[in-house]
């Protein structure tokens, strides 16, 4: 069995490869802010979500499928999900250091 590749950030994201989909190229990303990056209170993962999209943005690339409990968003290659991670932390660092 193939060993997963992950990249874990500090804001409580995180991307990973399972080897498997889209031939092996496809990464996914999911998570929630951790305590530090958790500057508002979300009553699902959908808010987390909505969150993202409208703060960080939702490039066409990335298919979104969270469901109640979990965010998932899916890329298409590595080099977009590592993007977009970096987005993500920008955003939450920068937020955190205003409030």
């Amino acid at each position: 069995m193939k060993k997963q590749e992950e990249i874990v950030s500090k804001t409580g994201f995180l991307i990973y490869n399972d080897g498997y989909s889209n031939n092996g190229k496809s990464w996914s990303l999911t998570g929630s802010p951790k305590g530090a990056y958790r500057f508002r209170d979300y009553d699902s993962a959908y808010d987390i979500q909505d969150h993202l999209k409208e703060k960080v943005g939702s490039p066409a690339n990335i298919t979104w499928d969270s469901e109640s409990c979990q965010m998932w968003a899916y890329f298409p290659d590595k080099k977009s999900a590592v993007a977009y991670l970096k987005k993500i932390e920008k955003y939450f660092e920068k937020a955190v250091s205003i409030l």
